[in-house]
């Protein structure tokens, strides 16, 4: 089976590095080598709020981003690097995510962008 390769799979990167600056540990945990490519490819990534709890009450939105970029499933995840930087802007001006809300409130489906207004 042939598995294409689009933009998702950096959001998931820059997701990866934003759970392990905020949690102090790799998506799945401290395995290594072939083990690692092994859970990337049949394991969900931990939620972050399970690994770091304590983050500031202005940086809590920040783990919804993060969520979003790691879901499993590709479509599931931001559909471009540029809706996913606007929902981490959201979050640093105090708002909440507009993507993240639009999928969990069903307004659309997980991986449509956002409809421009």
């Amino acid at each position: 089976m042939v598995r294409e390769i689009d933009g998702r799979t950096d959001v998931f990167g820059l997701g990866a590095t934003m759970f392990r600056v905020l949690s102090g540990r790799a998506i799945h945990g401290d395995v290594a080598d072939a083990r690692l490519l092994i859970a990337a490819a049949t394991e969900r990534a931990s939620s972050l709020a399970l690994w770091a709890p304590d983050v500031p009450s202005e940086v809590c939105d920040v783990r919804d981003v993060v969520d979003r970029a790691l879901a499993f499933h590709k479509v599931e995840r931001y559909p471009d690097a540029a809706t996913m930087r606007a929902d981490v802007r959201a979050v640093r001006a105090g708002r909440l995510p507009p993507y993240v809300v639009a999928v969990e409130e069903g307004r659309i489906p997980a991986g449509d962008p956002l409809p421009r207004r």
